[in-house]
C-alpha cells in the first residue's frame, strides 16, 4: 500500500480558495477514448452492447427509490441542494481566511488528504481476538457517523437512537466514512445532484480537500484510480430533513472520509446478476480492499466503518458487491474492525443480509 501526500500543502493554503463561481467554470472530466480503438466496420458487437447496456442502466438510475437520501427530481429541491453546496464551500472558505479555530481544522483536513495508489498486492492482516459486528441501516449515513464520533460524555448531539448503545462506553470513537466518489468531477458534476459525493460535500468540509488535491494532481481523478483518505473532516450540517441547518459548535465533531470511485456501468450477464467480464470482479475486489487498507492504520484501526453498497448506484450488482466485501473482510481483515455499518437503500437490504447473515438491522 502506498500513498502520496500532495506537494507543498502549506503553500496552497496561502492562496484564497476558489470561489463557488470559479468552481462552476472548472471541469476535470477526462476524455473517454475507449471507443476510438474500435472501428465501426469491425463489428465489435460486444462493445456496442456494453455501451447500450450502460446507457439504459444510466436511465434507470434516475428512477425514484425510497430511503433517507432518495433521488429527487424536483427542480426546487435541486436548486436548494446547489445553494447549500455553495453555502458550505463559502463557509469553509471564510473560516480558513479568517483563521478561526474551525478554519484551522479545515486547513488541517486539507493538509491531511492522502492519495492511495492502485494496487494488486493484497496482504492479509492477523485476526484480532474480538469479532466484528455488522449492521445494516437505511438511515442517514452522515448522521450515523456524526452520532458515533460525537464524544459520548457531552450528552449532546443528534444521535441515531441505537448508535449510542452500539458505540459502547468509549468517549472517542474513530469513524471512517466511505464516500463513493464521482470519479470525474470533485464533488459531483451537479452540485444539486442526488449523488453520494454531492451530499457529503454539502454537509461536511470535504469539498475543499478534494478541490485542493485534484488541483495539484488531476491525474488522480479517474474511475478506479481515485482514492483519497482525508482525516479530521468537520461535519458541519444536518440533513435535508432539517433543511441542512448548521450544527452548533458544541455538537460539531470530525471524522475521516475515504473517497473512491467505482467504474461506471460495467457490462453484466444476461440476468444482470454478475459481471460479463470476470476481470471486473477482481478490479472491484481490489478497490474494496483499498477501503480497508485506508482504515487499517498501524496498531489502531478505526473503531467503526460506515460503508455503502459501493458502485451499486452506477450499475454494479448488489449481491456481487456484498460478496466482495465479505471476501475482503474474511481473507484480509478478519475481525480487525469492531463495527462495520452498511447504510443502504431498502432494495439493497436483501442482498447484503443474505451475505452478512449475522448483521443486525438498525433504525435511524
Amino acid at each position: 500500500m502506498s500513498f502520496i501526500q500532495p506537494p507543498n500543502p502549506n503553500h496552497r493554503l496561502v492562496q484564497p480558495l476558489p470561489t463557488p463561481i470559479e468552481l462552476i467554470n472548472r471541469s476535470y472530466v477526462q476524455a473517454d477514448d475507449s471507443l476510438s480503438s474500435c472501428p465501426v466496420c469491425g463489428g465489435c458487437l460486444s462493445t456496442i452492447v456494453s455501451y447500450i447496456t450502460g446507457f439504459f442502466s444510466w436511465l434507470l438510475s434516475f428512477l425514484p427509490c425510497s430511503g433517507s437520501e432518495k433521488p429527487q427530481e424536483d427542480p426546487v429541491i435541486d436548486q436548494r441542494n446547489a445553494e447549500v453546496f455553495d453555502e458550505t464551500y463559502k463557509f469553509c472558505h471564510d473560516e480558513v481566511q479568517n483563521q478561526s479555530p474551525l478554519g484551522q481544522q479545515i486547513k488541517e483536513a486539507i493538509d491531511h488528504t492522502f492519495y492511495y495508489a492502485p494496487t494488486s498486492k493484497l496482504t492479509p492482516k492477523a485476526a484480532s481476538n474480538s469479532n466484528t459486528q455488522f449492521y445494516i441501516s437505511n438511515g442517514d449515513r452522515i448522521g450515523l457517523a456524526h452520532s458515533l464520533a460525537l464524544p459520548k460524555q457531552s450528552g449532546k448531539g443528534e444521535r441515531v437512537p441505537l448508535a449510542q448503545v452500539l458505540a459502547g462506553e468509549s468517549a472517542n470513537i474513530s469513524v471512517l466514512l466511505l464516500n463513493p466518489a464521482d470519479g470525474k468531477t470533485p464533488g459531483g458534476e451537479k452540485k444539486g445532484a442526488k449523488g453520494y459525493e454531492a451530499t457529503v460535500c454539502r454537509r461536511t468540509a470535504l469539498y475543499p480537500c478534494l478541490r485542493g488535491h485534484f488541483e495539484d494532481k488531476p491525474e488522480h481523478l479517474s474511475q478506479g484510480n481515485c482514492a483519497l483518505l482525508t482525516t479530521k473532516v468537520p461535519i458541519l450540517r444536518y440533513g435535508s430533513d432539517r433543511d441542512y441547518a448548521f450544527i452548533p459548535e458544541e455538537e460539531r465533531t470530525t471524522i475521516s472520509i475515504f473517497s473512491s470511485a467505482a467504474p461506471q456501468y460495467p457490462a453484466l450477464s444476461e440476468d444482470n446478476s454478475s459481471y460479463a467480464d470476470p476481470g471486473m470482479r477482481q478490479q472491484m475486489k481490489e478497490l474494496i480492499y483499498r477501503q480497508f487498507s485506508a482504515a487499517f492504520q498501524g496498531s489502531s484501526p478505526y473503531s467503526a466503518l460506515v460503508l455503502t453498497a459501493f458502485g451499486c448506484d452506477v450499475g454494479h450488482p448488489p449481491k456481487v458487491i456484498a460478496e466482495l466485501y465479505k471476501e475482503v473482510i474474511k481473507e484480509y481483515y478478519p475481525n480487525i474492525f469492531p463495527k462495520i455499518f452498511f447504510v443502504l437503500k431498502p432494495e439493497q437490504n436483501k442482498a447484503f443480509a443474505d451475505v452478512f447473515d449475522t448483521a443486525q438491522m438498525i433504525s435511524s
